[in-house]
């Protein structure tokens, strides 16, 4: 049965002449996979993928930065029902998109974050050891994945923010210290970076550990400068300080439709 809680919805492709491909993708993960819906919607109707989400909040699948075990228990209940739902339903040649934040975030919808620089400290250790615990959980899971006949795209970090740019889009929110342009809403790419470093290292090492198993990277559409902004032209990249807005996913979606289409070539 499902558990309470979870979301799952399926994306069926609209017929726009010539057959649709027999491939299906399955999108397993946190609320970042569900902040890719827009994008995916677009991809279903032009490919004749059809596609279903399996997602459910602060439950990343692959996660890099901490095991199943240190996870709340609705994520040990879902994680494990998500990806049985999943490894049954798969024939060879489906894909299955591992989606999460995968980094630290700065800020929620109410504050910003502040911590100290990372030392190596009992605190970093601890990180260190979850990390290589989390690192063997995913090698599991795309290896059960990969077994079943499925092809396995993971997502690497994006740029995360401290301001939440739909709490100051307003002119009246302007004035809210959350609300910095020069603090909040950018971010040094170098840092940005320098933040997901280890995380990268470890989905690359993922990636090229078996065939089958490919990393996107949406940080050069988002960020092609060499500062990171939470907004381009007007247009806002994020909701909050890490989730995707619309606009987002359709700049995202030329570079995501490519990666699809070349797995999906026999």
């Amino acid at each position: 049965s499902k558990p309470i809680g979870d979301r799952l919805y399926r994306i069926q492709p609209v017929a726009r002449g010539g057959n649709p491909t027999q491939a299906r993708m399955f999108v397993v993960g946190d609320s970042h996979a569900g902040a890719y819906r827009r994008m995916l919607h677009m991809v279903a109707e032009s490919t004749g993928l059809s596609i279903t989400v399996y997602t459910r909040g602060g439950c990343s699948v692959a996660s890099m930065l901490e095991p199943l075990t240190a996870r709340s228990a609705a994520c040990q209940v879902f994680e494990p029902w998500a990806l049985a739902e999943v490894t049954r339903q798969l024939k060879p040649g489906d894909l299955v998109f591992l989606a999460a934040l995968r980094t630290e975030r700065l800020s929620d919808h109410f504050e910003v974050f502040h911590s100290a620089p990372a030392t190596k400290d009992a605190k970093e250790r601890a990180a260190e050891k979850n990390r290589g615990l989390a690192l063997v959980e995913a090698e599991r899971i795309v290896r059960t994945l990969v077994a079943a006949g499925a092809q396995v795209l993971l997502d690497a970090p994006k740029p995360v923010f401290r301001a939440p740019p739909f709490r100051c889009a307003d002119w009246f929110n302007s004035m809210n210290p959350i609300c910095d342009a020069v603090h909040g809403a950018r971010e040094p790419k170098s840092l940005v970076e320098v933040r997901r470093s280890q995380v990268v290292l470890a989905l690359d090492a993922l990636a090229h550990s078996q065939p089958g198993v490919t990393l996107w990277d949406p940080l050069p559409v988002l960020c092609p400068d060499e500062v990171c902004l939470a907004s381009r032209d007007g247009q806002p990249l994020y909701f909050d300080g890490d989730h995707l807005s619309g606009h987002a996913n359709e700049l995202l979606l030329p570079a995501f439709r490519k990666q699809i289409r070349s797995m999906l070539k026999p």
